[in-house]
């Protein structure tokens, strides 16, 4: 949950191919709102073969290096966080969708 002054704040929900939630939360943190996890969980996520076909191939590859890009220049990764975000999920997104979707499973779960 946010407070909604806080969306309003950075802007709201702008588009940046299905990396809108990464982007706004990025900004949020750029302009100082706190963060929590809390220890409840409050939505079930059901992701199977289709949400790790969506999660893959140069379309999202380029976004994500175009998000990782905006991270860096606001400065809240350093070049080695960038070059490492960018390999590992690189690497993530241009795998076969079945073995994306095991390795979502298996290993992210």
């Amino acid at each position: 949950m946010f407070r909604k002054e806080d969306i309003l704040k950075v802007g709201g929900y702008q588009h940046f191919y299905l990396l809108e939630d990464y982007w706004l939360w990025t900004r949020m943190i750029n302009e100082g709102c706190k963060f929590y996890n809390i220890q409840n969980i409050l939505v079930n996520v059901r992701g199977g073969a289709a949400m790790a076909a969506r999660r893959g191939g140069w379309k999202y590859v380029k976004s994500e290096i175009k998000l990782q890009w905006q991270i860096w220049k606001m400065g809240l990764i350093g070049v080695y966080a960038f070059s490492r975000n960018i390999f590992v999920r690189f690497s993530i997104h241009m795998m076969p969708s079945s073995l994306r979707c095991f390795f979502y499973k298996k290993v992210l779960r």
